[in-house]
């Protein structure tokens, strides 16, 4: 889902998140959270899942993005200064809004975030390449498609600064996908802060690395979005 909110320097942020948390995962485990029970007499609720962005369809999520920033100037908001930011697959979608637009944004936070779908599929635990290659294509079989999907593959297109923050133990996105963005990005000549924590999984739980990241994060966009 994405948030669209006023930030500081009546700027707006785009948070991207893919309805998880990226922000609490232990790095040992990855188990599934417990689920509630209803109430015996309660009515039973018909559950549809809607596939709007899967496989060929990922492309189309990110040009949500420029939708949502269309649609900013109506409530007041500066299309110059509109930063994205996101975790996990959130994450991606920063990436991909800034290698595939990389015109219309001014800045980037990536935590936890996937590079490439399919070094991604490659490296990931193979539980969780079984799980997600039917959400974003197979690399046997749509290899072609995951290619064109990879903001890596268009990262020489990344102007905007952008801030990276990942954990060492990631069990789903390996670091590797964030360390392969910040060396195309530094060489680019483009700001790139990168904070690795090596206590820390897929995400950040301990509160000390995250009074020492989200603060850092948070200055970064000030000064990128400030007028």
């Amino acid at each position: 889902m994405y948030h669209s909110r006023s930030a500081f320097f009546a700027a707006s942020i785009f948070h991207a998140s893919d309805g998880g948390s990226s922000s609490g995962e232990s790095s040992k485990s990855d188990s599934k959270p417990a689920e509630s029970k209803p109430a015996a007499d309660a009515p039973k609720a018909e559950k549809k899942t809607v596939k709007v962005d899967d496989i060929d369809k990922r492309l189309d999520s990110v040009a949500d993005l420029v939708a949502l920033r269309d649609w900013l100037p109506s409530v007041g908001v500066d299309q110059s200064r509109i930063a994205l930011y996101g975790g996990s697959y959130g994450g991606y979608m920063v990436l991909a809004g800034l290698a595939f637009y990389p015109e219309l944004w001014a800045a980037g936070v990536d935590i936890v975030g996937v590079s490439s779908l399919v070094t991604f599929l490659q490296n990931t635990s193979a539980y969780r390449r079984a799980y997600r290659e039917r959400e974003y294509g197979r690399l046997a079989e749509d290899r072609e498609m995951l290619e064109q999907a990879s903001p890596f593959n268009a990262i020489d297109k990344i102007r905007a600064p952008l801030f990276v923050i990942h954990g060492a133990n990631d069990p789903r996105v390996p670091l590797s996908e964030a360390e392969q963005v910040v060396a195309a990005v530094r060489a680019s000549g483009a700001d790139c802060p990168f904070l690795v924590y090596d206590d820390e999984g897929h995400g950040l739980a301990k509160r000390a690395n995250q009074l020492d990241a989200y603060p850092q994060a948070f200055e970064f966009l000030a000064k990128h979005l400030a007028r």
